[in-house]
C-alpha cells in the first residue's frame, strides 16, 4: 500500500520541569524527534491541571507511515489497535527526555488534509442530515475532525467533521463536503483539538482532548 500523502503525529507531552527550562526543553524534544521527519514542538506553559509540569505540543510529518514512525519511537498499540498513553514507569523509564512524565500520542493518514480547522465557521449545506435537524443554510464553528477508523485504506478515508450549529449546546458531525467555507474563524482556547475515530457503525472509538 503506497504512503499516504497526508501523515500526521500529534503529541501532548507533559514534563516535569520549571517554566525557566522550557525553551531548553522544548530544543530537546525538536533535536530527538527530528530524525523522524518533519517535526514542530510548540511549549504551552505550566499544564493548567497540574502547574508543576509544563506541557508541549507536537506535531510530526514522519518520513515513512505514521505507524512505522510510531513503532521506532517505542510507542505501543492495545489489542484494538489504539495507541496507548506512555506514562514514565516507577523502576524506570524514559521517552525523548528523562524530564517527560507522560505522553498522548495520535495519528492521522489520508488522500490530503482536513479541509476545516477547529474553530473555522462554516455554512452547513442543504442535505438530508441538515434537513433533518433543521440546520441547512445555519452557520457553525467546527470543533474537530476524523474519518471512519475501519477504513484501512487511507486513501479512501473521507473526512468529516463535529461542529457547534449557532444557537445549539450540542456538537453534530456532518461530511466534510456538506460544509462550506465562509473564511471566518472564532478564537479557539489553545487546547488541542479532540481527535475522533468511528466505526462503520458509528461509535466512536478513539477520543483524545487534554
Amino acid at each position: 500500500m503506497p504512503i499516504a500523502p497526508f501523515r500526521r503525529i500529534w503529541m501532548n507531552i507533559w514534563a516535569q520541569a520549571s517554566a525557566s527550562d522550557s525553551a531548553a526543553l522544548t530544543e530537546a524534544l525538536t533535536t530527538a524527534l527530528s530524525p523522524y521527519g518533519e517535526v514542530l514542538v510548540t511549549a504551552k506553559g505550566p499544564y493548567w491541571r497540574t502547574p508543576e509540569m509544563l506541557e508541549f505540543q507536537v506535531s510530526l510529518v514522519p518520513s515513512g507511515t505514521t505507524a512505522d514512525c510510531l513503532h521506532a519511537l517505542g510507542c505501543a498499540q492495545d489489542p484494538d489497535g489504539l495507541w496507548r498513553d506512555w506514562e514514565q514507569p516507577r523502576d524506570g523509564g524514559v521517552f525523548l527526555h528523562p524530564a517527560v512524565y507522560g505522553v498522548q500520542v495520535g495519528e492521522e493518514e489520508a488522500s490530503a488534509p482536513p479541509l476545516f480547522g477547529a474553530g473555522d465557521i462554516v455554512v452547513i449545506r442543504d442535505c438530508a442530515d441538515a434537513r433533518a435537524e433543521g440546520l441547512a443554510g445555519a452557520e457553525a464553528v467546527v470543533r474537530s475532525a476524523g474519518y471512519d477508523s475501519d477504513q484501512p485504506d487511507p486513501l479512501l478515508r473521507c473526512w468529516y467533521h463535529y461542529v457547534m450549529p449557532e444557537g445549539r449546546d450540542t456538537l453534530e458531525p456532518f461530511d466534510e463536503n456538506d460544509l462550506q467555507a465562509t473564511g471566518r474563524r472564532v478564537p479557539t482556547t489553545g487546547q488541542q483539538p479532540a481527535h475522533l475515530s468511528v466505526s462503520a457503525e458509528g461509535v466512536i472509538t478513539e477520543s483524545f482532548a487534554p
